[in-house]
């Protein structure tokens, strides 16, 4: 025998008792009352398989998942969040500026980078008067303190001057000392 039962009103347990019998379901129905009062249901079909019990099992143990889950996307989140979106994590930082010149004149649209000997290195691009000011990371402006070699070169796709091989990459040969406070650091570049 198969009864369609809502779970909600009194005539649940007719349709209950119509389906499984009239075994003592009081306990049961009282189970069901609890989380009934917790959370809305929609209508489901109770066939010779599906008991009251089993239906109870099931959404705990979902809801017990839900909760699970969100217990770990909130552990994650306070991680994330207490891991370093600070400026806890950051070196020393000193503030820096200056112009870059080739041959005298403003070099505009250079990327200019100071790579210390351990750790991230800080990267400015030119303006048109050949002015830059190195960003350490995005929003923290600035480059580690101590030494650091200084680099140049083109945007990808763009170029402009040969910038001589001896100001390119990390065997550049020019070293600045970035100190705590505020830094300024000219360059004039000379073609070869």
């Amino acid at each position: 025998m198969q009864s369609q039962a809502y779970l909600h009103g009194d005539g649940f347990e007719t349709a209950l008792a119509e389906s499984i019998g009239t075994a003592d379901i009081s306990g049961e129905l009282r189970i069901r009352r609890d989380w009934e009062r917790r959370l809305s249901f929609p209508p489901i079909k109770f066939g010779d398989s599906l008991n009251l019990s089993s239906f109870i099992n099931l959404a705990i143990e979902i809801l017990m998942s839900l909760v699970r889950s969100l217990s770990l996307v909130l552990a994650v989140f306070g991680v994330v969040v207490g891991s370093g979106c600070g400026r806890g994590d950051l070196p020393p930082l000193g503030a820096v500026n200056g112009t870059v010149t080739l041959d005298g004149a403003p070099l505009k649209g250079v990327i200019i980078n100071f790579k210390p000997d351990v750790g991230r290195m800080a990267t400015a691009v030119t303006d048109e008067q050949g002015k830059y000011v190195l960003e350490y990371t995005f929003g923290n402006s600035g480059s580690k303190v101590g030494p650091s070699t200084v680099m140049f070169e083109w945007p990808l796709g763009e170029s402009g001057p040969a910038i001589p091989k001896k100001y390119v990459g990390l065997e550049s040969a020019l070293k600045v000392d970035v100190t705590d406070g505020s830094n300024s650091f000219d360059f004039d570049l000379v073609s070869q």
